[in-house]
């Protein structure tokens, strides 16, 4: 015959039992999530680094043909002024400091 002190310990062992499979199922689920997210962490990490990347590559694109426009603007100036300068020499106009003001 199973005394109530044996039923209550069989029960008391099934319960701890119980209790140490969910706390370990917690403790694997707990970990998978923190796996998970570390790994969505990183490839996040990763994309933005990419995205940084291609960003700067841009800029710096964009930065060299504003330079290239900016070389050739001064070119422009440059041989605009001495076609001005030769014109006005041809037509013998009066050196600007030699202007009077009226």
């Amino acid at each position: 015959e199973v005394s109530s002190l044996e039923i209550s310990l069989k029960i008391k062992e099934q319960a701890l039992a119980e209790e140490r499979a969910l706390r370990e199922a917690h403790s694997a689920a707990a970990a998978n999530w923190k796996h998970q997210i570390n790994n969505m962490h990183g490839q996040a990490l990763d994309e933005i680094t990419q995205d940084m990347k291609e960003l700067a590559a841009k800029f710096a694109c964009r930065m060299s043909v504003f330079q290239d426009g900016e070389n050739e603007l001064a070119k422009l100036v440059s041989a605009m002024e001495g076609s001005i300068s030769r014109i006005s020499e041809s037509q013998n106009c009066p050196d600007e400091k030699n202007v009077t003001s009226i």
